[in-house]
C-alpha cells in the first residue's frame, strides 16, 4: 500500500500500448504515493479526457473465456453449495486469473 509509484514507467508503458489521454490532463500527487489526473484547463463535458484499449481492460468475462470449461465446471460446483455465490461469481473469476498468474 505504501510503495512507491513507478510513474514515469508505468506512463510509458501505457503509451506504448495504446492508453491515451486529452493533452490538457496529468497525473498529479500531493504526496508521492497517491496520484490522480488533473487539468488547470477547462475540459467541456462529454469529451473523451483518458482512452483505455479494450484489450488492456481486464474484466471476469475475459477470464471465463480464458478458462472455458475447467472454470465453469468450478463455478457450477460453488452454485451448488450457495446460490448466494452467482453475484459473487465476477471476483471469483478475477481471483482464479490472478492464482494463475501468480503461479507462473
Amino acid at each position: 500500500e505504501w510503495t512507491d509509484r513507478d510513474r514515469y514507467n508505468f506512463q510509458e508503458w501505457a503509451i506504448d500500448y495504446g492508453v491515451q489521454q486529452m493533452s490538457e490532463m496529468e497525473l498529479y500527487t500531493y504526496d508521492g504515493s497517491d496520484w490522480q489526473f488533473i487539468s488547470n484547463s477547462y475540459i467541456p463535458a462529454n469529451n473523451c479526457v483518458l482512452f483505455v484499449p479494450s484489450n488492456l481492460v481486464f474484466g471476469s468475462i475475459k477470464v471465463s473465456n480464458e478458462f472455458g470449461d475447467d472454470l465453469k465446471m468450478a463455478e457450477d460446483e460453488l452454485l451448488l453449495l450457495d446460490q448466494g455465490t452467482a453475484k459473487r461469481l465476477p471476483l471469483f473469476r478475477l481471483m482464479i486469473k490472478i492464482l494463475a498468474e501468480y503461479e507462473k
